[in-house]
């Protein structure tokens, strides 16, 4: 009984597939995930989509609904754990990376959420302008680096926001100031109501770049930070502590299952030594909030996102 019905929802989402794609022709089929996250893990999506204009986005995403088709959008991939059985649904992938540089009374970049933030940093250091120096070297899009209120070096994307165009299905397309996003620690209100970053205008300084500044932040990553298949931190920190002190002072550093380890140079970050799978992930992560929870009472909170099938 159970197994007919599966089959039967099978057969309606796949009638829901084919009409989706007659409408979006450019659509691929059992795209592998893993080909688009820092990660490398993540099984066939359904079906996968290339948002290279993000003008088309709103109305792609109205066709989806109606048609009750799940989806999750992303953009750089650079903080996702996605699941090796794949995504049952349709994943987007922003890829618009326009930006300009606006020169008023102070000089203004706006940018697709595509954006990827080094590129960013790198072109308003070509300007001379000042604000982006933290973000040098750091992997991502400038839609993820709002969404999660990225950061570094006692430095955040908050500090620069100006406006930002959303979308959402009740309020269509709609500005806001960054008030409207309640930012905290590695934290937005988008989280809470999904709605979706399109544009955003960020507020540089017109003084010379601290090339000083920019170079340590690339220096950090560098000697900090492991380099391989992996994400940034794995947990966000806890208020006057850090997740990674935590996870090496239960004696995980270094630990593995599979071929998913904690890393032996930090241990907020987990690696994938090659062919690790989703669950090799998901096990570290449960034994390294177990372990901290059972030996300073903390519960770490996950940084990264993860991506059921």
């Amino acid at each position: 009984m159970i197994l007919n019905l599966f089959r039967i929802e099978r057969a309606m989402l796949q009638q829901k597939y084919s009409i989706l794609i007659q409408k979006i022709p450019d659509l691929k089929s059992q795209e592998f995930l893993s080909n688009h996250c820092t990660f490398r893990i993540g099984g066939p999506a359904d079906l996968f989509w290339n948002c290279s204009d993000i003008n088309l986005l709103p109305e792609f995403l109205k066709i989806t609904k109606n048609l009750e088709i799940p989806y999750f959008i992303f953009g750089g991939g650079s903080n996702i754990l996605f699941d090796s059985n794949g995504f049952r649904g349709l994943v987007i992938k922003i890829t618009d990376s326009n930006f300009e540089f606006i020169n008023s009374s102070a000089p203004f970049l706006k940018a697709s959420a595509g954006a990827r933030m080094a590129l960013l940093a790198k072109e308003s250091f070509s300007k001379k302008l000042t604000g982006l120096e933290w973000a040098n070297g750091l992997p991502g899009t400038l839609g993820g680096a709002i969404y999660g209120n990225a950061g570094c070096h006692d430095c955040e994307i908050a500090d620069l926001i100006e406006n930002v165009t959303l979308y959402d299905f009740e309020k269509g397309i709609f500005e806001v100031k960054k008030d409207y996003f309640d930012f905290k620690y590695r934290d937005s209100k988008l989280k809470k109501t999904k709605e979706i970053v399109l544009k955003a205008t960020l507020k540089l300084k017109n003084t010379n770049t601290d090339l000083k500044k920019s170079k340590e932040a690339v220096n950090f990553r560098a000697e900090k930070q492991p380099w391989g298949f992996t994400t940034g931190s794995f947990f966000k920190n806890p208020e006057g502590d850090s997740a990674g002190r935590l996870i090496d002072s239960v004696g995980l550093k270094g630990y593995q299952i599979g071929e998913a380890k904690i890393s032996e140079k930090h241990a907020n970050f987990f690696m994938n030594l090659g062919h690790a799978t989703s669950d090799d992930i998901l096990k570290l992560r449960a034994l390294a909030k177990e372990k901290v929870m059972a030996n300073f009472g903390i519960e770490l909170e996950d940084e990264i996102i993860i991506v059921n099938s």
